[in-house]
């Protein structure tokens, strides 16, 4: 009798822990890392501060395992897509910028902030971004290799790029009118793919 509850009680934990994390990316990404406190936090969750510190010892344990969803969400994504090499990042960008409706955006939004800055902290959380920036550079090699990017550009150049349109398309300091605009979101990819030919 007590595995059922355990199993539900592990599958709250779990819920509530994503819950969690979910809210602190959104803060990180709308308010900024420096504006994501613990009091805060816990309020927007619906829990008390000493439920929160259940699940995270420390507010850079939740920043942390908000940056290793987010590398995980882009890698997972990118692995799925589907196309052409530069397609395949084309639609990252297009799924960036679906960051307020889609939880995996909003995490992945996350890697794209200056809480980037905190994987130097934590050994593991540095193997997941290293892991989806090695995947990203091997798309953008097939890219070359398949002449969508120009050869001479150094692949540096060009997930550099990437990760500045990734800013511009998930940033929430747009004007709302751009935030829903489709035509807007094709120019900015349109010249994104246009200067790597």
């Amino acid at each position: 009798m007590s595995q059922p509850n355990n199993g539900r009680r592990r599958a709250n934990s779990q819920n509530r822990e994503r819950d969690i994390v979910l809210t602190a990316a959104r803060i990180i990404h709308t308010d900024g890392f420096s504006r994501l406190n613990v009091d805060d936090l816990a309020k927007k969750v619906g829990i008390s501060k000493s439920t929160l510190y259940q699940h995270f010892d420390h507010k850079s344990d939740i920043v942390l395992f908000a940056l290793n969803a987010g590398a995980q969400a882009i890698s997972g994504f990118l692995t799925k897509a589907e196309g052409m090499p530069l397609d395949r990042l084309e639609a990252l960008l297009r799924f960036l910028y679906r960051y307020q409706e889609d939880d995996d955006s909003s995490l992945a939004c996350v890697v794209f902030t200056e809480a980037i800055h905190q994987i130097n902290l934590h050994e593991d959380a540095s193997e997941c971004i290293q892991k989806m920036l090695h995947l990203v550079n091997s798309i953008i090699e097939d890219a070359k290799t398949q002449g969508q990017i120009r050869q001479s550009l150094s692949t540096d150049v060009v997930s550099g790029s990437l990760f500045s349109t990734a800013i511009l398309m998930s940033s929430h300091y747009l004007p709302s009118k751009l935030k829903t605009d489709a035509a807007y979101v094709d120019q900015v990819i349109g010249w994104w793919r246009s200067s790597l030919a």
